[in-house]
Parts: C-alpha cells; sequence; structure tokens
C-alpha cells in the first residue's frame, strides 16, 4: 500500500482559512468615512490583518445624499458634498482598480487624506482636497510612496474606465436595502451582516472597535486566530 507524503505547505494550506470580508460604503468627504478608514487601518489591521479582506465601493444611491455621483443621474440628481466628491471617488476607485491589495489601497486614501487626529466630525487634515488641484502633489508621493504608477490611475480616473467603475459603485448602492442617512456613513458589513449604526464615527470608541473585532474573529476559520481573539468574548 502506497501513502502519500504530505508536505508541510500542504498541511498549511489545508488550514487556511477564507478571509472574513469587511465590506464598507464611503464617500470620499465624509468625515466619518475618513475617521473609520484612518482608525480601522491604525487600530485594528495590526490585530487582525490577516484574517481579513477590505472591500469598499461608493456611495451613489438614488435615494442617498450623493446621487448626482451616478453618471447615469438626471439633471436634477444632487449631492451635499457637491460635485467635486465625484471626483474624489473616482480617483480613489481606480486606486482601488489598479491596485487591489486593499492594504495598498487604503494606504494611499490614508496618505491622501492627511492625519485625521482632529475631532472625528471635522475630517482628515487634507481629506475635503482629495481629487483637487491643491492636493495633487501630495497624491503623487502617496502614490510613489506605496509603488504606485500615477500616470496609470490619472489615466483611469480622468477617463472613461473611472466613469466605468463608478458606475458599477452606483449599482452596488442602488442594490442595498439598509437605511442610512447624513450620519450614518460608512455602511459597513461583516460577512454580508450589517455592523453600521447611525453613527459610525464611533470607529473611535472602544466598544464600537470591540464589536466589530468579536465579529471578525467569530467569523474566521483561521487556526490559530491571532492574540486579539482571545482577548475579547466570543459571542457578540
Amino acid at each position: 500500500m502506497k501513502f502519500a507524503i504530505v508536505s508541510v505547505a500542504s498541511l498549511v494550506s489545508a488550514v487556511m482559512a477564507k478571509k472574513v470580508v469587511v465590506q464598507l460604503m464611503a464617500e470620499s468627504y465624509c468625515p466619518c468615512s475618513g475617521a473609520w478608514e484612518a482608525k480601522f487601518a491604525r487600530d485594528l489591521l495590526p490585530k487582525i490583518g490577516d484574517l481579513v479582506e477590505v472591500q469598499r465601493f461608493f456611495d451613489a444611491k438614488s435615494s442617498g445624499t450623493q446621487h448626482c455621483c451616478n453618471p447615469k443621474a438626471g439633471p436634477d440628481a444632487t449631492c451635499m458634498h457637491k460635485e467635486q466628491e465625484c471626483v474624489a471617488n473616482r480617483l480613489q476607485r481606480c486606486v482601488q482598480e489598479h491596485y487591489p491589495d486593499y492594504r495598498q489601497w487604503l494606504a494611499f486614501t490614508n496618505c491622501a487624506q492627511g492625519p485625521c487626529d482632529r475631532p472625528d466630525l471635522q475630517g482628515c487634515q487634507y481629506q475635503f482636497d482629495v481629487g483637487t488641484s491643491t492636493n495633487v502633489v501630495r497624491e503623487k508621493e502617496c502614490a510613489a510612496n506605496l509603488t504606485m504608477d500615477y500616470d496609470t490611475i490619472n489615466a483611469c480616473w480622468t477617463g472613461d474606465e473611472g466613469v466605468a467603475l463608478m458606475q458599477k459603485d452606483a449599482d452596488l448602492s442602488d442594490a442595498i436595502d439598509e437605511a442610512y442617512g447624513k450620519k450614518g456613513l460608512p455602511v459597513v458589513w461583516v460577512d454580508g451582516k450589517l455592523m453600521s449604526t447611525f453613527w459610525d464615527c464611533k470607529i473611535s470608541d472602544g466598544q464600537y472597535q470591540e464589536t466589530l473585532l468579536k465579529t471578525i474573529c467569530n467569523d474566521s476559520t483561521a487556526t490559530p486566530l491571532p492574540d486579539a481573539c482571545s482577548q475579547v468574548a466570543q459571542v457578540v
């Protein structure tokens, strides 16, 4: 009788778990979105980064605050943050498309937006300059420091590819049923379960972070789990 020889690599592969999907619907100029992105990267990713896959799309929901960002929207569509936010969304969406590793595109976002040490409602230091001529030098430097080709990104977000990507996001945002309002972004799901309250600037709050951490740890099938998971109760 012949026995198969199982390599260490095969054993490792056997216990490798699928990533827990953390999905968010964001707006480039929403202060709570900026705070969430910065503080998720700073406070939670060092603890559970290997467990998750972060996905992001931008709000252009017909009943939302930024409907004018839908490329198919009619002339009556409005945007609370004005049309310039649609440009910023398109820039960030193109970064995601060409550099899909979430750690890389999230690092670009946080670099381009600048420090988020001010109160959440005020946003990050350069958040409302993203996608404008005021911030282009910073964005080029961010891209270079993250080994991204800015020319590729620029060709995308100023061309038809960027428009097509924003239409995909508009279709995604129109498909969601969850209600949200001015204080409801980003809308956050973990493996399809809605995590958002009506006030996701609470990413700064220890209890919010703990709830998010618990959910991610409970949904993960990774072996072993990181130490951070053993430090919180395993029942949400």
